[in-house]
């Protein structure tokens, strides 16, 4: 083990078959950061198990660990980080044209204690993302060795960005992180995903926490979606799951996941939806304070499709429970839409359970809708419950249960 101090220009380089075990940071100047070589083992563990607290920590480095790879597919780096603090970072984790599939990252926080980093020659400089990934074909975090810590992610505009790589992302927190590039500032994205090439299909699976953002998790382009068991995402100012899946042929579930207090709890939208299941979800808008007057405000979940002349679909909504939400359930353009579902030996309906608690003399200047369907043909509506817990008595059009 060792710690060390160092200065501008200054990194450490783990090439193959050696073990890093270190605490690292600067005094005035930003350091380069850590290598890994392909082949490389980085190994830093932090984690004192007689309090469960982090020991370790890196900061004030461009790129406190950075994965460059190589074309040739072989000799991939393998990453130990338990347990690590990772402060006012450029960049706290980089990888580009490599394979971190051999990665054990888990109960390590990443930070940004100021916002601007302090130090030259990045002075006055906002840190966009904590992970930051290229061309990476497979990168693993929160998996593996067991620890009673997540991942902490905080303060800059992105936790995670990864563009044409995919990923696996367990075991992690993304929390209160600030967008400082518009004024005023605005609150961060959790995990942003996008792949714009046709070929290889890159893939995404979240189970995570997410709270207090702007968006949750951001996908745009050639991207297979498993987003499960998030134990939350709360308090989430535009979307806490959003799916741009554009003309490709991806397969997109989301499901078992809490969602409380959302604009828009989770959106899918692109010129193809060829295979998309939104089952078993919680969400719930009680106490929710509305911060956004745009089309779909305070909507549960929304399904859009460019154009009804595009492409066949494979829509299936069911086994949702959505509370308090202006809009339900809405999809456009979905030809054979399913929301409900009906299974076989025994029967058995699994609808989804919309329900609102509006006072009987509710009069909204907007229209509300459990379930909302806009050109859709062939839609198959079977087994909801869209219910009010009191009788609305007054003369308002603007409570509708179903409108197609």
């Amino acid at each position: 083990e060792q710690d060390g101090v160092l200065n501008i220009g200054t990194h450490i380089i783990s090439s193959p078959a050696e073990t890093l075990k270190t605490n690292i940071f600067s005094c005035d100047e930003m350091w380069q950061g850590i290598i890994v070589e392909d082949g490389g083992i980085l190994n830093i563990n932090g984690f004192i198990a007689t309090t469960g607290l982090r020991n370790c920590k890196i900061s004030d480095a461009v790129a406190a660990i950075y994965c460059p790879g190589n074309s040739s597919g072989t000799d991939v780096p393998t990453l130990t980080l338990i347990a690590v603090d990772f402060s006012n970072n450029l960049i706290s984790i980089g990888a580009e044209n490599v394979d971190l599939g051999i990665a054990d990252i888990v109960g390590c926080n990443f930070n940004a204690t100021s916002g601007m980093l302090t130090k030259i020659p990045h002075e006055g400089v906002y840190p966009q993302n904590h992970i930051k990934l290229e061309n990476v074909s497979e990168f693993l975090i929160g998996t593996g060795t067991s620890i009673n810590l997540l991942n902490e992610f905080s303060g800059v505009q992105m936790g995670i960005f990864a563009k044409e790589s995919s990923l696996i992302v367990n075991g992690s927190e993304f929390d209160n992180l600030i967008n400082y590039s518009v004024s005023p500032p605005q609150k961060g994205i959790g995990i942003n995903a996008q792949n714009g090439s046709s070929n290889p299909i890159c893939t995404l699976e979240v189970s995570s926490r997410f709270r207090n953002l702007h968006r949750g998790i951001v996908t745009r382009g050639n991207i297979d979606v498993n987003i499960h068991n998030c134990v939350y995402f709360r308090d989430i100012d535009e979307t806490a799951i959003s799916i741009n899946g554009l003309g490709n042929t991806n397969t997109i579930n989301i499901s078992d996941n809490l969602i409380e207090r959302t604009n828009i709890g989770i959106r899918v939208s692109g010129s193809r939806l060829y295979s998309v299941t939104i089952s078993t979800n919680v969400l719930d808008n009680s106490d929710f304070l509305e911060t956004n007057s745009g089309s779909f405000h305070n909507t549960g979940i929304t399904v859009q499709k460019w154009s009804s002349s595009l492409f066949a679909d494979d829509v299936e909504i069911f086994d949702n429970i959505i509370t308090n939400c202006r809009i339900g359930i809405h999809a456009n353009n979905v030809k054979n839409l399913r929301i409900g579902k009906v299974l076989q030996n025994p029967t058995t309906l699994l609808g989804n359970i919309i329900t609102s608690n509006y006072q009987s003399g509710f009069a909204p200047s907007e229209i509300y809708k459990g379930i909302w369907v806009q050109n859709s043909n062939d839609a198959f509506i079977v087994g909801n419950e869209v219910s009010n817990l009191y009788e609305i008595t007054g003369s308002t059009t603007n409570f509708r249960g179903i409108e197609m």
